[in-house]
């Protein structure tokens, strides 16, 4: 049985008024696209399962070929959008029709940020356009919670950051 005291600790600890998930500050916080990791393991998985599959040396390679470069993108995602204590790193997506394929990483320092714009949903993803003197990039997630709690941490982390719809 629980104590009188160890009943009172326990509720004075769910009336809290903070929050339940708050991002910690003082470490990197990774906000992946799961649903993109699973197309592209897909992507990889067929590509190699074709490449053991036919009988044609050259379509094999080229099976092999396209595995490889479903593999960078792959590595890429994974790695996913980092917020650090004053870096942010993330997949560089191009715009245009291949705007959720992601095939290299870019960094920028969350001092530079300027704002946060609410792109319209592609293919499904929630898309975020991050705002810097210098340029701007898109970030795309697999549903609008992680979009939420991905804003809210760089307004934790850098709380000059504005929001808005594009």
């Amino acid at each position: 049985m629980y104590s009188a005291t160890s009943v009172a600790n326990m509720a004075a600890q769910t009336e809290s008024t903070e929050p339940l998930l708050t991002p910690s500050l003082n470490r990197v916080n990774r906000y992946r696209n799961w649903r993109l990791i699973r197309w592209e393991a897909l992507a990889l998985a067929a590509c190699l399962a074709l490449a053991f599959m036919v009988s044609n040396a050259l379509i094999a390679l080229v099976c092999v070929a396209a595995a490889v470069v479903v593999l960078i993108l792959l590595i890429v995602e994974l790695l996913g959008v980092a917020v650090a204590e004053s870096v942010l790193s993330m997949p560089l997506r191009k715009r245009g029709p291949f705007a959720i394929v992601a095939g290299k990483r870019i960094q920028t320092k969350l001092a530079d940020i300027h704002s946060v714009a609410l792109l319209p949903s592609r293919l499904g993803f929630k898309r975020i356009e991050i705002i810097t003197a210098a340029a701007s990039y898109v970030v795309a997630f697999s549903n609008g919670d992680a979009r939420r709690r991905f804003i809210d941490d760089l307004r934790a982390r850098q709380p000059g950051i504005e929001t808005h719809t594009a």
